[in-house]
């Protein structure tokens, strides 16, 4: 069926960034939350901010994983069934296993996310030439918005 390359998807808020040094350079890992869309809306949103990214950071490594607006509000719990849909980009592959895995994985949670922001619906892996067509048909790779204001923590 493969996906459309119409698309870059919705907007969204950035939840979190880290970055991290591994042997080959810098990965960098962003969580965004969007309101609610279907699967494949949560991919090529996640691929236009991945793609986004390549323009303005030197990461060898570029993870974005989408979450719903009702999802977790802590970096912790930002994980699992939190993701609805996650890219891996790989600008510049070193290892030979990356080499063979390519510049694009990702994958997208069939449905929307439940009442606790949870996805439960079925795991669909893109196919790295599908992510790779998205990625050559976005004319303007836009990140999200300013990050989003999280509630305080609440005091036990």
């Amino acid at each position: 069926m493969g996906l459309s390359a119409e698309k870059s998807g919705a907007d969204c808020q950035t939840v979190a960034t880290a970055k991290a040094r591994d042997r080959d350079g810098i990965w960098i890992r962003q969580f965004i939350v969007t309101e609610p869309v279907d699967e494949q809306v949560r991919l090529q949103t996640a691929l236009r901010v991945a793609e986004s990214l390549r323009k303005v950071e030197a990461g060898h490594l570029i993870q974005i994983s989408v979450l719903d607006s009702k999802g977790p509000t802590t970096v912790s719990g930002m994980r699992g069934r939190a993701i609805g849909a996650q890219v891996i980009l790989i600008p510049s592959p070193v290892s030979d296993a990356e080499k063979q895995k390519g510049e694009f994985s990702g994958f997208s949670i069939e449905g929307g996310a439940g009442s606790d922001g949870e996805f439960h619906g079925l795991r669909f892996n893109a196919k790295p030439e599908d992510l790779a067509a998205i990625a050559a048909g976005i004319d303007d790779a836009t990140g999200c918005s300013n990050d989003l204001e999280m509630p305080a923590p609440a005091k036990s």
